[in-house]
């Protein structure tokens, strides 16, 4: 862990700043304040202090997680020179050997959650939650926004028909009552002048029987 400050510490432990801070008092590290930073050395002596609450003794919390082991052997190697009167040589080899001891304990705290990582794998799992949330979301809108226009246009298309349609019939109908009109006018003129032949005709014949 890098060097954060107290609250911070804090936050990642999940308790309070003041808890945190009477815990390092206890254990010897002077930090008063939220904003003041935890070395390396003050995590330790807490942890050790933590640890000796808790059954284990601060030998336990700053002793080395493992060990390792080397060993050194010499041994002597014969070798058969060529040729018939060729001597034997005699060569020192030196065999290395290391061996690591893990303690149980690193073991045991190695399977144990890290806060810390779970908080930032939670913090991050939220992220994604809501960036997919927000994602659903706007397109949740945008699909609601297009079958809204989709909508809308439809309606717009219908209303041009209705009226392109009304018109149409409005014209059609003015054309038929003009074309009603042009007829009555030429029928009424047809009569008057069958009247006004009727009339010449009627006066011709009365002007013969005078005669």
């Amino acid at each position: 862990m890098s060097q954060v400050t107290v609250s911070q510490l804090a936050e990642v432990l999940g308790i309070s700043v003041d808890k945190l801070i009477a815990q390092m008092s206890k254990a010897d590290i002077n930090l008063t304040s939220g904003d003041d930073a935890v070395s390396n050395d003050d995590k330790k002596k807490l942890l050790a202090h933590l640890r000796s609450t808790h059954g284990k003794s601060a030998s336990d919390a700053t002793a080395p997680r493992k060990v390792t082991l080397k060993r050194k052997t010499l041994s002597e190697l014969r070798i058969q020179g060529s040729g018939p009167r060729a001597s034997t040589k005699t060569v020192n080899v030196e065999f290395r050997k290391s061996r690591t001891y893990v303690k149980r304990e690193a073991l045991q705290d190695a399977e144990q959650h890290d806060p810390e990582r779970e908080q930032l794998q939670q913090a991050l799992q939220e992220a994604k939650d809501r960036r997919e949330a927000e994602d659903k979301a706007r397109e949740e809108v945008a699909e609601k926004t297009r079958l809204e226009a989709e909508e809308t246009a439809r309606k717009a298309a219908e209303e041009l028909e209705q009226k392109a349609q009304q018109e149409q019939s409005q014209r059609e109908a003015d054309e038929k009552a003009e074309e009603a009109a042009t007829k009555l006018r030429a029928e009424e003129e047809e009569r008057k002048k069958e009247e006004e032949r009727a009339r010449k005709l009627a006066e011709e014949q009365h002007k013969r029987k005078k005669d």
